[in-house]
């Protein structure tokens, strides 16, 4: 039987100083994951019995890739980037 390619679903969210990235890789070994990541974006690769996921993400702020975690367990990549704050950012006031 061939695999499926397919998109894992992915959830980003801030959590405090850093941005927490959750990707679900139902299926897929620890052996087979493959995450690369830079200031900007992540891609990341993975197979289970039956499909390969594949995809990569550009994400809303650069993050410090060199300083990020990541741990698998259950189907499920956790990833803690540092969020790179920027000075140039302005709260901008909504009337």
């Amino acid at each position: 039987m061939e695999k499926l390619i397919v998109d894992p679903m992915v959830c980003v969210n801030h959590s405090g100083d850093d941005l927490a990235i959750d990707i679900y890789l139902t299926g897929a070994s620890k052996d087979s994951i493959k995450l690369d990541m830079n200031k900007q974006s992540f891609c990341v690769k993975a197979e289970g019995d039956n499909s390969i996921y594949n995809s990569c993400y550009s994400l809303a702020h650069d993050i410090n890739p060199v300083k990020s975690k990541a741990s698998y367990k259950e189907g499920l990549l956790s990833i803690k980037a540092p969020l790179v704050r920027r000075k140039d950012y302005v709260n901008v006031r909504i009337n």
